[in-house]
């Protein structure tokens, strides 16, 4: 199956292949709406691309963006979602609230993205009946956020890279709107989305300036502008593919630093967490069978050692009532049973409030890369690695301050070398208790 990297604007789409050099171009139907357009647009690009793989990223033009405060208390990606819609519906009308909605927790903040009118069952649709697997559907500042931030710590031409950990503003431009980003400790603390009519790079940032925060570091990226000719200005930074007239689409796509909203996983697939508890269940119920059938076979094995010894039993001994096969199968279903009823009571534990807590605390803040379940006790095991001390603490005060949990414990933390596939920073694990399970 082909796999292709495609970008949908207001009047167009532009499609990377693998294997082929030039992008190809796809112009826009004459349809009401840029929305409408898009749908159509893609109705056509699976009709050219039958039977393929797609990445699609979306202009900034087709997407609205909302950063939500982190003060606000709600605990879970649908309690987000049904927040954004809300939002969306007291300025767009009610039909917002059927509005499919991107979440992502991650150190962008608490970002959603909603596209106005998008039908995303409409593109399912065209692409099942053309045999595309639509991949992923994200919003196209999200990529460019990532480049610009690569770019931002890179050293080049002798310039020490920009400390993420400081102030730090990116600006995200394509024809005719652009998106800026406030970074404050490696985190989003402002996220807008304003139309322009120039592309010279003097006149974005004299627009991009009035936001408040002044003079901060900047990286710009993106494509559509005319000139960089501010590129040169103490602690601007401009990527070169800012004055392309196209977006510079990778193929197969480069991984985001940080998760990015995705249409696609927000509407088919649970959180991490949740499948990391089916895990859980699964093994557990796996491992109680192999434990039934392990007993099963030792009370077998002592039968036969009891009818051995009775044939060497005194004459004058009176030989112990047998049990019936019966009683035998009886006794055996009452210890199934209990065994079942201990398996099901686990995997029906209401660890919901549990995973929203430990997502909503951590996903912004470490990397968690286990959760365990002690089969003992009511407890859990968060294993994970923190970039530092400052973010684990947090993150153990956030689970701390959770209404679903008590009992929060750092039971050990170690420093870690950077290695393949891992970044150097502290790795951790905690125990936690669901308050539900308290006694």
């Amino acid at each position: 199956m082909r796999r292709h990297v495609v970008w949908f604007g207001p009047h167009g789409a532009i499609t990377r292949t693998a294997g082929v050099a030039q992008p190809e171009l796809l112009g826009g139907a004459a349809e009401s709406g840029v929305l409408s357009r898009a749908d159509v647009l893609f109705e056509a690009w699976c009709a050219a691309h039958p039977n393929s793989c797609c990445d699609v990223w979306l202009s900034s033009h087709l997407v609205h963006n909302l950063l939500i405060e982190p003060e606000l208390p709600l605990l879970s990606l649908v309690d987000m979602r049904d927040y954004v819609r809300q939002q969306f519906a007291y300025y767009r009308g009610d039909a917002a609230l059927a509005w499919p909605v991107a979440t992502s927790v991650s150190g962008w903040g608490r970002v959603a993205s909603v596209p106005d009118g998008f039908d995303l069952g409409r593109w399912r649709t065209a692409a099942r009946r053309h045999g595309v697997h639509l991949r992923t559907l994200r919003p196209d500042w999200t990529r460019v956020a990532g480049e610009a931030l690569r770019f931002a710590v890179s050293k080049r031409e002798g310039a020490a890279g920009i400390d993420t950990a400081q102030p730090l503003r990116l600006v995200l431009t394509e024809p005719g709107v652009f998106t800026s980003l406030r970074m404050e400790g490696g985190r989003c603390v402002s996220l807008r989305r304003q139309m322009h009519d120039g592309g010279e790079l003097a006149g974005l940032m004299a627009r991009v300036e009035q936001d408040g925060a002044g003079k901060l570091p900047t990286v710009v990226a993106g494509h559509g502008l005319l000139s960089n000719a501010l590129a040169g200005r103490e602690g601007l930074r401009c990527l070169q593919s800012a004055v392309s007239p196209w977006p510079d689409l990778a193929v197969p796509v480069r991984p985001t630093p940080r998760p990015a909203p995705d249409f696609v996983a927000s509407d088919a697939w649970p959180s991490p967490l949740s499948l990391a508890l089916c895990a859980v269940g699964v093994a557990t119920l796996a491992a109680s069978l192999v434990d039934a059938q392990e007993t099963s076979r030792q009370t077998r094995e002592l039968e036969t050692s009891a009818q051995r010894l009775a044939g060497v039993r005194p004459a004058s001994a009176k030989p112990a009532p047998a049990m019936s096969e019966a009683a035998r199968a009886a006794a055996a279903d009452a210890e199934a049973a209990s065994r079942a009823r201990a398996i099901v009571g686990r995997l029906q534990y209401p660890w919901a409030p549990v995973l929203d807590a430990v997502d909503s605390a951590g996903a912004s803040r470490v990397q968690l890369l286990a959760l365990r379940h002690e089969s003992s006790r009511p407890s859990l095991r968060i294993e994970g690695q923190a970039v530092d001390g400052a973010g684990l603490d947090a993150f153990v005060r956030a689970l701390a301050h959770a209404q679903a949990l008590e009992d929060v414990a750092l039971l050990h933390r170690q420093a870690t070398a950077a290695s393949p596939g891992r970044t150097a920073g502290l790795s951790f694990e905690i125990e936690a208790r669901p308050m539900a399970a308290s006694p």
